[in-house]
């Protein structure tokens, strides 16, 4: 009771207000329209959400103010949201026991020792069994103080202990992720290994082999078991890099309590190798084992996990595979519910099965598709503005449909901006393999739709294109979507053996 005391009078002292979130209660007004409007994507401005609401432009103030009152609101109804469906036990655990630290503080903050010292304690060990060192090492230090000024010095030599061995196992964590990301950083630009990095990724990985020899938590050995997957990948040991994987699935599999996401992510992680060396049965399996440590298949975990499944079915000429588990996805009450931003290359891997039906390269099915070929074709992408290769893989299945459509003249037409646009572009060594692919196709213009001709003239690009491996890392290609060696084969089955006259020729590169 005196907890309970000492709790009621600080709030006594404190008074409450009333609690500014967001429910369902109040469904109504310009706050719940404006949220409603982004939730739906119906707002995709400022100034969309302004004129809808407001009806004009004068309502730019009013609609600030309105704006940041919704941002107080939703991040007040993040401390009382219900928990997501299939959602694990550690992310309910991080939440719940982020949100009691900070009622903990408060209450030390503001006199109530007794009530703070209970709480702490019972924060503390459920901070213990999940494995949190940052909030174990600032809950700990608080008990010992408390210690202290209680006078109890058995108490205070426990919780010193624990301010040790914390302060050591919280600095090897961000050590560790420390180096993740100093090689991570290398990757959002430039997806191509340097011999500089290899070197200091191996380092990396010397250093931390040290710490997680002696130490034991999940942050540690999330980071550490990252380090050493690039170090290999960097360094082209894909093999190496399988088994790293494999390692800390077997280290997540069999942590108390078992860490599905981690066991996920390493799963996921092991794809690329498959990719690499094109091994779809295991890969297969591999996904499929991945798919059950997914919780809640509303997540965009899943659809990323679909998305491998389809880029490995092409990569390994399942092309069936590659349409069922597209059309099952795209077709899935869950699939509009991911951000536009994580759906938008989902329509390139339409346009490729597209292409291969008209090749009949894939029967047609039954299925009924809303893709728009013609405006698909004619659809420009924005330079400035691509990502992960999307223009490439955009320019590349445009000019293959309307090869294949016979558009010999727009093909014309299309061509030298596809040859300026793979010089800026695609003139880097991850890219080098798309360029050569792509001089191979403005080939087909030069030789006039002769086969024969075509063969001849891009052998050289052919053959420079053949001796380069994927760089960097083993994630696929959203450009090379299909191998251009097989996709080059069905190019060639789509010409013909006499000369097409055209009205005229692209331009003879210096």
């Amino acid at each position: 009771m005196k907890e309970l005391k000492e709790i009621v009078s600080l709030i006594n002292r404190q008074g409450i207000r009333k609690l500014d979130i967001l429910t369902p209660a109040n469904k109504s007004g310009l706050m719940y329209e404006l949220f409603e409007g982004v939730q739906k994507g119906q707002f995709k401005t400022d100034e969309e959400a302004i004129s809808k609401i407001y009806g004009d432009g004068l309502g730019k103030g009013a609609y600030i103010k309105l704006k940041n009152r919704l941002k107080n609101q939703l991040v007040n109804t993040i401390l009382f949201a219900d928990a997501i469906p299939g959602i694990t036990n550690y992310s309910v655990a991080t939440t719940s026991c982020y949100r009691e630290f900070s009622s903990f503080k408060v209450l030390l903050g503001r006199g109530g020792y007794q009530s703070g010292f209970s709480l702490g304690k019972r924060i503390l060990k459920q901070t213990v069994k999940y494995e949190f060192t940052e909030l174990c090492l600032m809950i700990s230090s608080r008990l010992r103080k408390l210690s202290g000024r209680m006078g109890d010095k058995k108490k205070f030599n426990y919780y010193n202990d624990l301010v040790h061995k914390y302060q050591k196992l919280h600095h090897a964590e961000l050590l560790a992720s420390e180096y993740e990301e100093s090689i991570v950083i290398h990757f959002v630009k430039s997806r191509s290994a340097q011999t500089e990095l290899a070197i200091k990724a191996k380092e990396y990985s010397t250093e931390l082999k040290k710490y997680t020899d002696s130490m034991e938590s999940l942050v540690l050995y999330t980071s550490a078991f990252n380090v050493f997957i690039l170090t290999h990948e960097i360094a082209g040991e894909y093999e190496a890099m399988r088994k790293v994987c494999e390692d800390a699935v077997v280290y997540f599999e069999n942590k108390k309590p078992l860490k599905r996401n981690s066991v996920f992510f390493f799963l996921f992680k092991s794809l690329g190798f498959y990719h690499k060396v094109k091994d779809f049965e295991n890969g297969e399996k591999t996904i499929k084992r991945a798919i059950e440590y997914i919780t809640n298949k509303a997540t965009r975990n899943y659809f990323i996990t679909i998305e491998q499944y389809i880029l490995l079915s092409f990569t390994c000429e399942k092309y069936e595979v590659a349409h069922d588990q597209y059309y099952a996805a795209v077709t899935d009450k869950n699939f509009d519910l991911m951000l536009d931003s994580h759906k938008e290359h989902w329509k390139i891997y339409e346009a490729y099965l597209e292409f291969l039906k008209l090749s009949e390269e894939l029967e047609e099915s039954e299925q009924k598709t809303n893709f728009r070929l013609g405006k698909f074709i004619n659809e420009l992408p924005t330079f400035s503005k691509d990502k992960m290769g999307f223009n490439a893989a955009i320019l590349i299945v445009q000019f293959l449909l309307l090869l294949q459509m016979k558009k010999n003249e727009r093909l014309i037409d299309r061509a030298e901006s596809l040859r300026i646009y793979a010089y800026r572009y695609l003139r880097n060594p991850e890219t080098m393999r798309s360029f050569y692919f792509v001089k191979m196709l403005l080939e087909i213009i030069n030789a006039k739709f002769h086969k024969e001709a075509v063969i001849r003239k891009s052998k050289k690009y052919y053959n420079k294109m053949i001796t380069i491996t994927s760089l960097g890392t083993s994630t696929p290609s959203i450009t090379e979507i299909i191998a251009y060696e097989n996709l080059w084969e069905i190019v060639l089955g789509l010409l013909e053996t006499k000369i097409h006259r055209t009205r005229k020729r692209l331009p003879t590169e210096k």
